[in-house]
Order: structure tokens, then C-alpha cells, then sequence
């Protein structure tokens, strides 16, 4: 698995099987696919050869840049749409850097950004290709407002709002001559 060849790069801070504690009425849910939630992020050492400001380690620095990108690329964890609960932690060097990590897949169902500057975070939600984006916020959606991926692998169409009726309905003209 992909997994296996980037554990250097990726670690699984908790979770990562299928859980099996219930218990009572509910033990024959252990026999089910409940996946624990879990939580994957690029290794500490990365993480800080990315932030470090001494001169000598900027190769370093380019190094740990280009794990992340490369690892990113070739990860399922970053490239297939993960439906359960799943979070993947990847650190970023700038903003240019972070959108291209966001737009390095096919998927592009939904984006969560999450900033203390909402000018940046609207920005950025501008460059980032996702169908709906969240800015300090994640899966929350009004039944107004359209619900769908964004020209890529994520599905056509749209729920919600009056793109979803545009999509359950049709449109149709009668023309009547009264001369």
C-alpha cells in the first residue's frame, strides 16, 4: 500500500483499524466496517526541517518541501475521497504551496480552510478547486446552498438549493400563434 512506502513521511497518530469494542447488544457490530476515527500527519521531523530559519539548512528546508509534495502526489491518503473519519494533517511552506497541495487531486467534493486571517482564508477558498469550501469550519452546509464536487472525479450535479431543482427539473416552452 501506499501507506506502507511513506510511513517515514506519514504517521498515524490514532485510530487506523477497524474497531471492534462494542460491546452487549451492540458486539455483533464488531463483525461490521466501523473504522476508528483517525488522524494521519506528516511526520514531526518534516515538519521541522520545513520551519527551520538557519541559513545552512535552506536544502534541507527544499528537501522537506518536496517530501511533502511528492508523498501528497502518490498518497492515497491525499488522493482518493477518504468517506469516513479520516483526517489527514500535511504542513504547508506558504500559501502558493498549500493551494497546490489542495488542488493535487482528482477529488474535489469539499475543502476546509482554517485561518485567523479570513482575508487570506477567502483567498484562498478563490484558488482552491472544491465544490464547496469552509473557512474555520467543516460539513456544515444549509439546505440552500448547492452541495457537489467541482468538474472532477467528486460526481456531477448539485443538491441543495435551486441548483438541486434546476437538476430534478426541466425546463419546457409552449408557443402559441393567436393570429
Amino acid at each position: 500500500s501506499s501507506m506502507a512506502k511513506d510511513e517515514k513521511i506519514l504517521q498515524i497518530l490514532c485510530g487506523g483499524k477497524r474497531f471492534e469494542g462494542f460491546e452487549g447488544d451492540l458486539a455483533e457490530l464488531n463483525d461490521g466496517n466501523y473504522y476508528e476515527p483517525t488522524i494521519i500527519a506528516v511526520s514531526p521531523d518534516i515538519i521541522s526541517q520545513m520551519t527551520t530559519q538557519e541559513e545552512e539548512s535552506s536544502s534541507m528546508m527544499t528537501m522537506a518541501i518536496q517530501s511533502v509534495s511528492a508523498v501528497h502526489h502518490t498518497s492515497d491518503v491525499f488522493q482518493k475521497e477518504l468517506f469516513g473519519p479520516v483526517v489527514v494533517l500535511a504542513p504547508f511552506f506558504d500559501q502558493n504551496h498549500a493551494t497546490a497541495l489542495a488542488n493535487d487531486t482528482d477529488f474535489s467534493l469539499g475543502c476546509s480552510i482554517w485561518t485567523k486571517d479570513l482575508i487570506q482564508g477567502h483567498q484562498m477558498a478563490d484558488k482552491v478547486k472544491a465544490g464547496i469550501v469552509w473557512i474555520n469550519d467543516h460539513h456544515k452546509n444549509h439546505p440552500s446552498s448547492p452541495w457537489g464536487g467541482l468538474t472532477k472525479m467528486s460526481g456531477i450535479g448539485r443538491e441543495n438549493g435551486l441548483d438541486a431543482f434546476r437538476e430534478y427539473t426541466q425546463a419546457k416552452s409552449v408557443v402559441i400563434n393567436c393570429n
